[in-house]
């Protein structure tokens, strides 16, 4: 069986490296991120993430159309997942 950690709803905006404009964080998890996007990701880049107080590395896993989902270099803590889901 596999597990999913619990993923918690945002609505925050962020800036990706080398990418114009600003994505959108839809979800995130202890290992990840989904975003929206206006021009997608390629799959297998690594990302770098710039939320207003910290930056996050990644690699992108997925994507469809305007929406990409994001595998995090290192697990978030607790505080960080509640930020990135506005409850900071």
């Amino acid at each position: 069986m596999y597990y999913r950690p619990p993923r918690r709803p945002s609505s925050l905006s962020i800036t990706i490296d080398g990418l114009k404009g600003l994505a959108q964080i839809v979800d995130v998890s202890e290992r990840g991120l989904q975003v929206v996007v206006r021009d997608g990701l390629p799959v297998g880049r690594q990302v770098t993430l710039v939320a207003p107080r910290f930056r996050l590395v990644g690699v992108v896993r997925w994507c469809r159309a305007d929406r990409a989902g994001l595998l995090l270099d290192r697990p978030l803590t607790s505080s960080e997942q509640a930020e990135l889901a506005g409850g900071w």
